[in-house]
């Protein structure tokens, strides 16, 4: 038993409940309830109702002796007519029992481990779901599928090495709750996108202890090499709209939330309200929430969903909003790597380009163009052009490498890449692990789905930008046509490891990754005006005969087969042949300097070689060559024809 007698009011920062060696300081913000009180529940199951008896600019604290991490907390409101439990915002480990939690102890020996740091012209992203990407996995135990453990199992990291990654995206790890419709349907909120305690680990994960076990997950994957992003919601909270559950900030303050003229919730961000980051107790949550993860738990960066609520201001969006101007001048967020989504469900909620340079930006204008592209669709020369050399027009390369495009294909809210090519349209096929709503497979040619995975895997890893990959792409897992698994914590939503297991996909995504660090990466950083350069790299687009295209050719749709060559004297030289057609035909390598064939699609197992002069690029498939410094004779141009500078196809 804690000696009561001695409490004393302690200290109103940091917020949530800390340990220390003499005992517990508690600090909530809670300036409109004076009545609030602190119930205290030892090991034993005794209970202790304490009031908080210090007050400094809103916030209510209180420190008692003798308490340690093993006790549980929560707080007591008076106000109204009857007394309601509140759940701390800043709890750190929640317990089993709802509205309470275990106070923060921060001892951990992460024996000297130290972040990889990655630049971000290296980092391959892969997105993974915590308990999806090992539920299935045959090489993790039992015991281990599904939870931190699996995920820096020795086979698993090793898998995630041959493929390139350098850093894993996290789908959210922080507590969350189940949306009010689900547990009637007997379906639960598998993602996680709906935030109940953004400082705490999911215990769903964990064996014990969500806090230890996810320092460890860190720790073991910092050793190996790979960075940790966590995919954090900002932007709105678990207690719903108007009629939704309180846990704390509705009754807490509630102007921590945007609301319309007539008082009620904005729901901007289609989750019934958005978070005010007007509001100095919503800005410092989420200032204090990201260096928590940061400064405890080690991880390198966040990627925001639907990020545009970050510089909201009502209807608008304001690029020097007080996030922003608050990020950019922290220190221990400097260091981090941030990415947005650059849209949210609001009014003007697409901001493609706007956000500082503090974030690089998913770019879904990749994703649309490539995939289009190999679709059939009219896409112009132009507009695979920007997709492959990293959409400049958006996001110019005067702001790389901080602002560089995260490029990708596929991502947790859509289709994999197996049912990507394997369906038509867009729908919530396969729901449930029997399925009620089955899209229909795509009717389409005898061409093997393989070869256009390999066409959409090639463009990602292959153009400029960061790549970004779906974890279940590196197991070829399908979800039956199911485009928003957000609810299918089953068969459905866990990677179906059997589907690929040689390993072929990882394989071939390692060869790409290998291609990429020897390729592209050097002459994605000489175009970056941050890096020491002595020429710029130049780009040509070419018919299949070698020919330079002309301005109204490379605005016309209906190409088929083109060729992108890009040269700069100290690199070399690449070449992308691509063939959308239905039927195989010639292309001529430009220049005289023979070319090395580093990959084709339709023959994924080729030995390299080198080859001159005319030949066979297959339906529905890209080459790509390269060629090293040639001394004295410069890089290849067509036909002797002067090469177009990259900086002449931003319009």
């Amino acid at each position: 038993m804690p000696p009561l007698l001695s409490c004393h009011q302690g200290l109103f920062f940091p917020l949530g409940a800390r340990c220390s060696e003499e005992g517990v300081n508690f600090a909530i913000y809670a300036p409109e309830d004076p009545s609030l009180l602190l119930l205290l529940e030892s090991p034993g199951k005794q209970r202790f109702c304490l009031p908080l008896t210090g007050c400094h600019k809103g916030v209510r604290h209180l420190f008692v002796p003798g308490v340690d991490r093993y006790w549980r907390y929560s707080y007591q409101s008076g106000r109204g007519s009857r007394p309601r439990y509140l759940l701390d915002p800043y709890a750190t480990l929640l317990s089993e029992l709802p509205f309470f939690a275990h106070p923060y102890d921060a001892d951990f020996d992460w024996q000297g481990v130290v972040p990889p740091r990655h630049d971000w012209h290296e980092a391959v992203i892969a997105e993974l779901h915590v308990k999806g990407f090992t539920r299935r996995h045959p090489a993790v135990p039992i015991e281990e599928q599904g939870r931190y453990a699996g995920l820096h199992h020795p086979e698993v990291i090793r898998q995630l090495k041959e493929a390139g990654v350098t850093v894993v995206q996290l789908m959210p790890v922080a507590e969350w709750r189940d949306e009010p419709h689900l547990p009637p349907l007997g379906l639960t909120n598998y993602w996680g996108y709906n935030p109940l305690a953004p400082f705490a680990p999911s215990r769903r994960y964990a064996r014990l202890d969500p806090v230890v076990e996810f320092k460890t997950l860190v720790r073991e994957l910092h050793r190996a090499g790979i960075e940790v992003i966590l995919d954090l919601v900002l932007n709105h909270t678990a207690e719903g709209g108007d009629e939704g559950p309180v846990w704390h900030w509705k009754h807490l303050c509630p102007d921590y939330y945007l609301r319309d003229p007539d008082g009620r919730l904005g729901n901007y961000s289609g989750c019934g309200n958005t978070v005010d980051l007007r509001h100095p107790a919503a800005l410092r949550q989420v200032m204090d929430c990201l260096r928590f993860w940061v400064e405890e738990y080690r991880v390198d960066g966040f990627r925001v969903g639907q990020a545009t609520n970050l510089g909201r201001e009502g209807k608008h969006f304001n690029e020097s909003s007080p996030f922003f101007c608050a990020l950019a001048q922290d220190p221990v967020l400097q260091r981090c790597k941030l990415i947005a989504e650059p849209w949210d469900r609001g009014p003007h909620g697409r901001q493609r380009g706007r956000f500082p340079d503090e974030f690089a930006e998913c770019n879904d204008r990749f994703r649309d163009g490539i995939v289009g592209f190999w679709r059939g669709d009219d896409t112009a020369p132009a507009e695979l052009a920007s997709c492959l050399t990293g959409s400049r027009d958006r996001f110019s390369e005067q702001r790389w490498p901080a602002h560089l495009p995260v490029n990708y294909i596929c991502s947790h809210d859509g289709l994999t890449l197996v049912d990507l090519v394997g369906y038509d349209g867009r729908g919530r096929g396969g729901e449930g692990p029997g399925g009620q709503e089955e899209q229909v497979r795509a009717d389409r040619d005898d061409v093997d789905p393989l070869r256009r995975q390999r066409n959409l895997l090639a463009c990602l890893l292959l153009s400029f930008g960061v790549p970004h990959l779906l974890g279940a792409d590196l197991a070829s897992h399908s979800q039956h046509g199911n485009d928003n698994a957000y609810d299918q914590d089953n068969v459905v939503g866990w990677l179906d490891w059997r589907a690929d297991p040689k390993g072929r996909q990882r394989a071939f995504i390692s060869r790409l990754a290998a291609l990429r660090r020897q390729w592209i990466i050097p002459l994605q950083q000489r175009m970056s005006y941050a890096s020491p350069q002595t020429s710029y790299p130049d780009m040509h687009w070419l018919r299949p005969d070698g020919e330079a295209m002309e301005e109204v050719e490379r605005r016309e749709p209906g190409l088929r087969s083109l060729q992108l060559l890009i040269s700069e004297p100290s690199l070399g030289s690449v070449l992308w042949q691509l063939n959308r057609g239905d039927r195989a035909e010639y292309h001529r390598l430009p220049g005289r300097t023979p070319w090395r064939l580093a990959l084709d699609s339709a023959r994924p197992d080729i030995e390299l070689s080198d080859e001159g002069g005319s030949h066979l690029v297959a339906a529905h498939s890209l080459r790509f060559w390269v060629q090293p410094p040639v001394s004295g004779g410069g890089p290849a141009k067509p036909n002797g024809a002067p090469m177009a500078p990259l900086t002449q196809w931003e319009e």
